[in-house]
């Protein structure tokens, strides 16, 4: 068996080529195919299926553009609806690749079209279950991004007890378990760190597989994040077959004057470097989501996804791997760059970040109460927080501003201090928005380094 599993850490995406005897098929593939066609390559393979394991939300495939390059077939399970030819499968149909056989099951509940691949080698005694967004480590799929369903979150929920109880539970525990996505990903609520598990293992340590249904669905339907805006686009271009990457026009070169003379009201400028560098000096208005984090994520969900998009950044590598990120969740309006170096950064007008180390919070928290908005999940407030704060998780930020009117100055805190940028820039762009914000370094997991020997001021 060949075996191959690629991750794309923006995105917290798994995809997987498997094959055998010279037959390989991709399962789940992320928009930019040149990394399986190079894999295909080095190892003589001929990709005879793009196996989907569902309609995907959170990211726009590339299985149209890899069947349109090797002619192999797209697999969805039977109940999708797309607009374009491919194979329906149901429960137990079965396919081989040389010595595999994988054998589909129908696993409703994260969508309606979910479905496992279940792949069994002749030359083996190990089995491999692929579960797309059924089955994390430690979670499972949520029920509340099913496109073109008129079935309730909970009927949702309900459809994910039935398929982990009746379908996954009932398999070998030993089998090993490949799912669609690790930590960090929006298609669960608390994904588990770990690139593969095994069905003993999530039995065992997966607390929601041990539930009644009825618990199990209070779990899962109730206290979901928002779906980010990006969803819904990424839905419909993977359902109607997106255009190739390559097929993007080639971008604007911006100068310092097209900078000053910037229209906010009708275009996006995004500053992808990091925050410490977007806090020394920026353009004020534009947006800091930086390239060392799950930039496609956040840019999906905090960007007014309507406008053209331009791109600050300090080289050219970054400009494209900006673009090839964004096309990665269906955002294909960039439409030019702005570099900045040392030698034109005097040629626009730039702004620094007011913010604060911890070492000063803390100093201020001694002698005076002040308002700190931590924008971290609810998870990681209950875990630790700063006592006082208010807690606005960072995708429910642009839906919660009136919240934010009643204060004159707030400290914006998250857990490194990368989303707490986004935040910053965010409320900075908006021409009306009053309190003076005042972004914090470093974030909680610095404020509680300094402070482990005095959690007065933290909630545990």
């Amino acid at each position: 068996m060949i075996f191959k599993q690629f991750f794309l850490n923006c995105l917290a995406h798994y995809s997987y080529i498997i094959g055998s005897n010279g037959k390989a098929c991709v399962i789940d593939p992320s928009r930019d195919v040149d990394q399986y066609l190079e894999f295909l390559k080095a190892n003589n393979l001929e990709l005879m299926y793009i196996i989907e394991t569902h309609s995907h939300a959170d990211f726009v495939s590339g299985h149209l553009e890899l069947s349109s390059i090797t002619s192999a077939p797209v697999i969805y399970g039977q109940k999708a609806k797309v607009d374009f030819t491919h194979m329906g499968v149901s429960d137990n149909d079965t396919i081989n690749l040389g010595d595999l056989d994988l054998r589909f099951l129908e696993t409703p509940g994260h969508t309606l079209d979910s479905i496992c691949i279940l792949a069994t080698d002749k030359n083996s005694t190990a089995s491999y279950l692929f579960t797309g967004d059924t089955l994390f480590i430690g979670d499972v799929g949520r029920p509340d991004l099913a496109a073109n369903s008129s079935a309730s979150v909970a009927d949702m929920a309900s459809l994910l007890y039935d398929s982990l109880h009746s379908k996954i539970l009932t398999l070998p525990p030993e089998i090993i378990i490949y799912p669609g996505h690790g930590a960090g990903s929006l298609c669960g609520k608390s994904i588990g760190k770990g690139h593969s598990s095994t069905l003993e293992d999530e039995m065992n340590n997966n607390a929601l597989l041990s539930l009644s249904k009825e618990e199990f669905i209070d779990a899962v339907a109730k206290n979901l994040p928002p779906i980010p805006a990006y969803f819904k686009r990424a839905v419909a271009m993977n359902q109607t077959g997106p255009k190739s990457i390559d097929s993007f026009n080639n971008l604007t070169v911006m100068s310092g004057n097209d900078i000053n003379s910037f229209d906010f009201a009708h275009n996006t400028l995004v500053d992808v470097r990091k925050p410490g560098e977007f806090s020394q000096g920026h353009i004020k208005g534009s947006i800091n989501i930086g390239l060392d984090g799950q930039f496609a994520s956040w840019a999906g969900s905090m960007l007014d996804l309507d406008k053209p998009i331009y791109i600050v950044a300090s080289c050219e590598s970054d400009i494209k791997e900006a673009k090839i990120r964004l096309a990665r969740v269906g955002i294909d309006n960039v439409k030019g760059y702005w570099l900045f170096t040392d030698s034109n950064k005097h040629e626009v007008k730039m702004v620094r970040s007011s913010e604060v180390g911890v070492e000063k919070l803390n100093e201020i928290l001694r002698q005076d109460s002040v308002d700190i908005l931590d924008i971290r999940t609810n998870t990681e407030f209950k875990k630790h927080s700063i006592s006082g704060s208010v807690n606005i998780p960072l995708l429910e930020l642009k839906d919660n501003l009136q919240n934010l009117d009643k204060f004159d100055k707030i400290y914006i805190i998250c857990g490194s201090g990368y989303r707490s940028s986004i935040a910053y820039s965010y409320l900075e762009s908006l021409d009306n928005f009053k309190p003076k914000i005042i972004n914090i370094i470093g974030g909680m997991a610095s404020y509680l380094n300094l402070t482990k020997s005095d959690l007065t001021k933290v909630k545990s």
